[in-house]
């Protein structure tokens, strides 16, 4: 894979990045999020960007634990349901 440098700019500051040609577009986007996120907690009440920094990760690290919790109960609900079908399966198996 090609790496090469973009620039993203987050809070107001540019930062280079070298990244893999294939990661381009989430890093991108992913920039824009926080900045969102940024300007959203910008227009309540935070004016420092340290602060807008702490609670868009905040505010994001919470959704990621959220999502992974969601995930793992899913995975391990769908690991149940494929446990019986697989069981259903060899029971009418060893009948025929």
């Amino acid at each position: 894979m090609e790496d090469f440098s973009i620039t993203v700019k987050i809070a107001n500051r540019p930062y280079k990045l070298i990244v893999n040609r294939n990661d381009e577009e989430t890093i991108r986007n992913a920039s824009v999020l926080i900045e969102e996120k940024i300007n959203e907690y910008k227009s309540y009440f935070y004016k420092d960007y340290q602060d807008l920094l702490a609670m868009a990760i905040l505010q994001f690290a919470t959704n990621s634990y959220n999502y992974g919790k969601q995930a793992g109960f899913i995975n391990s609900d769908l690991e149940d349901k494929l446990i019986k079908i697989d069981k259903l399966l060899d029971d009418n198996l060893l009948e025929d």
